[in-house]
C-alpha cells in the first residue's frame, strides 16, 4: 500500500481537476469536430503510465515510493474517470510491469517500442503520458505538457490544460 504525502495528494488532486479540464474541452473538440453531443466510445485516448519493470524512474525522497508505481496508480484513476465520462480507454500498462518482453538487449528501447506499438493500434484521438518528473534545478518545477505542433486540437488543449 501506498501512503501518500501531502505533496502526492496536490499532485494527484492537480491531475483530477485536469481530467476534469479535459473532458469539458474534449467534449467541445468532439461536438464541433465529430457531430455528436456527448462523449462518445469513438473518442479514443490512451494513457500511458511512465516507466516500469527496471525503470522505476525517480524515488520519493521521504518515502521511496518508486514514480512508476505513482504513475500506474495515477493512470488507474484516470482510466475510471475517463470511462465513466464514455471515452474509450487503452492503457499501455497495466501493472507495473515493463513492457520489453524478455529481459535481454537494450529493454529501454524495447519498452518505447511497444508503447509505440499500442499507441500506433489503438489509433487515439489523445494520448496521455503521466511522469512525475524530478529537476535538478529547484527552480523548475510544475506541470508539463507536450503535443504534436501540427495539430491544432492538440495544441489548444495542451494551452488549455497549462
Amino acid at each position: 500500500m501506498v501512503i501518500f504525502n501531502k505533496r502526492s495528494l496536490i499532485i494527484t488532486s492537480v491531475l483530477v481537476a485536469t481530467v476534469f479540464a479535459f473532458i469539458l474541452c474534449v467534449g467541445g473538440l468532439i461536438k464541433t469536430n465529430k457531430k455528436v453531443t456527448h462523449a462518445s466510445k469513438s473518442f479514443t485516448i490512451v494513457l500511458d503510465a511512465g516507466h516500469g519493470g527496471i525503470d522505476g524512474g525517480v524515488s520519493g525522497i521521504n518515502t521511496k515510493v518508486k514514480e512508476s508505481e505513482l504513475n500506474l496508480k495515477v493512470v488507474k484513476k484516470l482510466e475510471n474517470l475517463f470511462t465513466d465520462a464514455g471515452f474509450n480507454v487503452v492503457l499501455t500498462r497495466t501493472t507495473d510491469a515493463g513492457l520489453y518482453g524478455l529481459a535481454v538487449g537494450n529493454l529501454k528501447r524495447k519498452d518505447m517500442q511497444k508503447r509505440k506499438e499500442i499507441i500506433e493500434k489503438a489509433k487515439p484521438d489523445a494520448v496521455i503520458s503521466i511522469h512525475m518528473n524530478k529537476y535538478s534545478v529547484s527552480s523548475r518545477r510544475g506541470a508539463q505538457v507536450f503535443f504534436d505542433e501540427e495539430n491544432e486540437n492538440g495544441k489548444l488543449l495542451a494551452n488549455y490544460l497549462q
